[in-house]
């Protein structure tokens, strides 16, 4: 996450992804009038948007990695 922000978005569980991922990406996120996350940053390029697409499945696969492994060990113990 970005430190020493405080991130005033509209729905309480948005802030703290969209703040790892501006961090992350080092990328400045903002809603015109609302909020600002990363302002430090330069606002996102195509190429960051290529970059925010390969972070997302490399989560997404670490979560399915993660679920199966805890799924299958619960297999093996039961039997």
């Amino acid at each position: 996450m970005v430190e020493g922000q405080i991130i005033s978005t509209e729905r309480v569980n948005t802030g703290n992804p969209m703040s790892a991922s501006s961090g992350c990406l080092k990328v400045r996120l903002e809603k015109i009038g609302h909020y600002t996350i990363g302002r430090e940053f330069p606002f996102p390029s195509s190429e960051d948007l290529e970059r925010a697409l390969k972070l997302a499945i490399c989560e997404s696969l670490a979560y399915l990695i993660i679920v199966l492994l805890i799924s299958s060990s619960f297999y093996f113990l039961s039997n």
